[in-house]
């Protein structure tokens, strides 16, 4: 563990740790076993900044650390000036077969590096704008865009950009909205917004979108779209083949989208279920039947597929004395009194006796459990005792966001 971790820090990862949600900071801390992959992806994210786009379909059980390796992701997409979009795909909420629906999503969840917000991008543009006549702005707007909607919507930025400050926060914020899913606002309609996104819209926006951020000087647009309910799970064949569809329209980047990176983070059910996953859809089957018949776990990385495998006994004592040193620090104690690396092992070893489903949460979870108690109770004698006690409780399809 980094030794200049200041005790704040230090407890706020152990307070995520315990509830089981992904550290705040300091992720490098809290992660072992993923370095291959890692190293994989930021090989992309440089990739894609020069200009190129791509996508990864990550695989992981539940609470196999997909999660995690997406926070990772953010943070390096991040530092490099990527903006930034994380969505769960719920069946309801954001459903993978209704693209218009995800989209809007992606945009309320956008995050940029610094204290930069959507709203403030636009201002940036807007103030930055450098023609004024009517047909010098309409000939710039038309070289970012076909969208006649996305046209208007940029146009009314500009409106008062030198002008009406309260005026011009107004139409920031009902472009952000429109962009959002917002229904079209009346000042926006008066100014030529007439509709919402929708399916017969969607990919042109998404397009109109890109370019503008590329023009602002971000490297583009990292999306990560999570599934909280399996495309397996839709009962609807129609639902589930749209859901494929629109994988395989991703990975045949189907619209061109330059400057997007994508990963789609499901399980491995998605990729082998025969009847309800990627092999019952033939278009999508067809880009990826290689990498899953030639066995997940001998993927190279530079694979569409990104498997995380659950870590090894190894890996696995190398988190706990991790998460054993943060713990230390964060209460200002010497756990190492109490738990050395005999105690990390055959912690390791009960992990691997008494868990069902081998979930690193669940992992992590009981260690700092105990940890608490012992940092508590300062008995030197209660580890021992509390190890032949342990449970390791797994949710159902839960997923994981601790490690």
């Amino acid at each position: 563990m980094d030794g200049g971790m200041p005790q704040f820090d230090a407890e706020r990862i152990i307070d995520a740790l315990r509830t089981g949600v992904v550290p705040p900071c300091h992720l490098s801390e809290v992660s072992v076993g993923r370095e291959r992959w890692l190293e994989s992806v930021q090989h992309d994210l440089r990739f894609v900044a020069g200009g190129a786009s791509k996508v990864r379909i990550l695989s992981a059980h539940w609470g196999g650390g997909k999660s995690h390796f997406l926070a990772m992701v953010k943070e390096d997409a991040l530092g490099l000036n990527f903006a930034v979009s994380y969505v769960e795909l719920h069946s309801r909420e954001a459903p993978l077969d209704r693209f218009e629906i995800v989209f809007p999503k992606l945009i309320r969840e956008l995050v940029f590096s610094g204290d930069e917000t959507l709203e403030s991008v636009l201002d940036s543009w807007a103030s930055a704008f450098p023609y004024y006549t009517a047909d010098e702005i309409e000939i710039e707007l038309r070289k970012m865009t076909t969208s006649l909607d996305f046209r208007a919507a940029l146009r009314a930025c500009l409106m008062h950009a030198k002008g009406n400050l309260t005026a011009h926060r107004g139409i920031l914020r009902d472009v952000a909205g429109w962009l959002g899913g917002d229904r079209v606002s009346p000042e926006l309609k008066r100014l030529g917004v007439y509709n919402q996104v929708k399916i017969t819209n969607v990919t042109e926006i998404v397009g109109a979108f890109l370019r503008f951020l590329l023009g602002q000087g971000y490297k583009g647009l990292v999306i990560m779209l999570d599934e909280a309910d399996p495309v397996t799970s839709l009962t609807q064949s129609k639902r589930r083949n749209e859901a494929n569809q629109n994988v395989r329209k991703l990975l045949d980047n189907a619209d061109q989208h330059e400057g997007s990176y994508v990963i789609f983070a499901t399980t491995p059910s998605f990729l082998t279920n025969p009847t309800r996953g990627a092999p019952s859809y033939p278009a999508l089957w067809s880009r990826i039947r290689n990498v899953v018949n030639a066995g997940l776990q001998q993927v190279n990385k530079r694979s569409i597929i990104i498997p995380l495998e659950p870590l090894d006994s190894g890996e696995l004592s190398d988190l706990g004395a991790k998460v054993i040193g943060i713990h230390s620090k964060a209460y200002e104690w010497d756990s190492s009194n109490y738990v050395g690396t005999q105690g990390i092992q055959a912690f390791t070893t009960r992990f691997a006796q008494k868990s069902e489903k081998k979930t690193v949460r669940s992992f992590v979870r009981v260690l700092v459990d105990i940890l608490d108690q012992l940092e508590d109770t300062r008995d030197n004698g209660l580890f021992n005792s509390l190890l032949d006690q342990i449970e390791f409780k797994e949710d159902e399809n839960t997923e994981d966001s601790a490690i």
